[in-house]
């Protein structure tokens, strides 16, 4: 049988909105679906894969 404990509550995460979000190159953004198992395909200038 499934309970859920009402005392604990969740803390709220604070993001630190400070620094600059990181700048991905067109690169990277290929490496890191293509890392994570996703098929990249490039396309010529025309549009046809």
């Amino acid at each position: 049988m499934y309970e859920e404990n009402g005392n604990t509550k969740s803390k709220p995460v604070k993001f630190d909105r400070t620094s600059s979000p990181i700048q991905m190159t067109e690169q990277d953004m290929i490496d890191t679906l293509s890392n994570a198992g996703y098929v990249i395909k490039k396309r010529d200038a025309r549009g046809c894969i």
